[in-house]
């Protein structure tokens, strides 16, 4: 959403905007479900972030009927969530409060919400069978983990396995713990085995102007210190047979896939960003993110505000809280974002690892080291079809192969799905491969063909061995025929 004060500055933010997505800048890749728009604002940003910081000073800890605190870039407004019992009350008594401290109450929407309950689960039982929820011979984020309190077994997920301050642990949930937002050194278990103790968890710290104040955690986070000879790997996420959005999705392990291997970090995502979640509950699911840095309360831990959370509307259920959420290349490859914490009925949140960064001081080695080379590749034509070819990488097994593609319609390419991102092909397990689904005229080396031709496609590849991946190696593209 591009919001413009100056409606002098309308067409010319039109303008620019089609320059960006024409780019393929913004707007192009296929985990992004949304739509680039340009609106009028009633109030510019800096305006809404300074009334967002007064109501979280002055406003939000005066009334316990508030729940959650937003700035919504796509609304314009600050957006604060409200007990919906309390909802025509607060309508009538909040603008006068927020007069008094300078804020436009205009410039603030009231919805409803009844505060974010924890995502852990306190039942005993495990699932069998060749799932996520059973025994891991190697701890890996996305798998079940279970933690004993005073009220039974909490059971949740692991996040993922990072080196904290250079010492192999887990990070997961803080409420996944036996004692929420607190250190304990308790022992947690995987799913019946201990497997370490948590080392770091930091205790609130307070927020707002006296007298109504209220307690804060940047994050819901925690790290588990793995005991010694845990056999544990960086970078990878547990991946099922199959993820879903509209409800659970797969517990079982792929086989043939078995991981979605982490090679770097998405520490904030936007709106409109397709995310993934992996979750002992209800297995891989994923969604959009629909808002940004939204302050939560958390019913279930004394009222707690866990802040900057980033909402989305992935599924999930009890059982989930802790594990990982990132961003998907596809095919292998995972950006590591955070991990699910917290719901609000059909509003999901995760604590970015922006975040949890804020709340722990050691550095944290989260991305998987790759020792495969990203393979270089030409092309040439075959029988009117593309030929990719490349040489053999030592130590991949697989290679998979992606495209895109776009028909020129008058100055603007039309492309697959409606969108110039790449789309998945498949695996290859030769040094090339024929596209016999494209009919080229030619091979244009590096260089997307220019306008004046038909269209073009293009194509790229990493390697793999389940394990690892290598980076992605350089694009080559074909002239389409008609």
């Amino acid at each position: 959403m591009v919001r413009v004060r100056d409606s002098a500055d309308f067409l010319a933010a039109n303008a620019s905007v089609a320059q960006l997505v024409a780019a393929r800048a913004i707007g192009t890749d296929y985990r992004w479900k949304g739509q680039v728009k340009v609106q009028p604002a009633d109030f510019t940003f800096y305006e809404l972030a300074g009334w967002r910081d007064s109501v979280f000073e002055h406003v939000l800890g005066r009334f316990r009927e508030l729940k959650s605190l937003d700035l919504n870039e796509k609304e314009n407004r600050v957006v604060v969530g409200v007990e919906p019992g309390a909802l025509d009350a607060m309508r009538r008594q909040l603008p006068e409060v927020l007069a008094s401290y300078g804020i436009d109450s205009n410039a603030v929407s009231l919805v409803a919400r009844s505060g974010a309950l924890s995502e852990a689960r306190s039942l005993g039982g495990f699932v069998g069978g060749n799932v996520i929820t059973n025994h891991a011979d190697t701890l890996i984020g996305g798998v079940a983990q279970v933690a004993v309190s005073p009220g039974g077994y909490i059971l949740s997920t692991i996040g993922v396995v990072l080196n904290y301050g250079g010492v192999r642990s887990v990070l997961t949930c803080s409420h996944c713990t036996k004692t929420a937002y607190s250190p304990d050194s308790d022992t947690l278990y995987q799913p019946d085995i201990p497997y370490g103790y948590e080392s770091a968890d930091p205790g609130t710290s307070t927020c707002g102007s006296w007298p109504f104040t209220f307690s804060c955690r940047s994050s819901d986070a925690s790290i588990i210190r793995l005991f010694s000879g845990d056999t544990s790997e960086i970078g990878l996420i547990a991946r099922t047979t199959y993820g879903s959005y509209f409800n659970a999705g797969s517990l079982t392990w792929d086989t043939d896939r078995p991981y979605f291997i982490i090679t770097g970090t998405s520490p904030s995502v936007s709106t409109g960003t397709v995310v993934q979640k992996v979750g002992r509950a209800t297995g891989w699911t994923y969604g959009s993110v629909t808002a940004t840095c939204v302050d939560v309360t958390n019913n279930d831990n004394g009222g707690i505000k866990v802040l900057c959370n980033t909402e989305t509307d992935y599924y999930s259920s009890g059982g989930d809280s802790g594990g990982p959420v990132f961003v998907w290349d596809g095919v292998n490859v995972a950006s590591f974002a955070g991990i699910h914490a917290l719901h609000d009925g059909s509003h999901k949140y995760f604590s970015p690892l922006t975040q949890i960064n804020y709340d722990f001081t050691s550095s944290m080695s989260i991305a998987r080291t790759t020792s495969l080379s990203a393979p270089s590749i030409s092309g040439s034509v075959s029988s009117s079809h593309p030929l990719i070819s490349w040489a053999s990488i030592s130590g991949a097994t697989e290679y998979e192969l992606s495209r895109s593609w776009c028909v020129y319609d008058g100055l603007s390419p039309s492309c697959a799905s409606g969108s110039n991102g790449w789309e998945y092909v498949g695996k290859v397990y030769s040094t090339s491969d024929v596209d016999a689904e494209m009919t080229v005229s030619s091979y244009n080396g590096g260089s997307v063909p220019g306008i004046g031709n038909y269209g073009w496609v293009g194509y790229k590849l990493s390697a793999t061995n389940k394990r690892d991946v290598s980076g992605i190696s350089n694009e080559i593209y074909f002239v389409l025929s008609p």
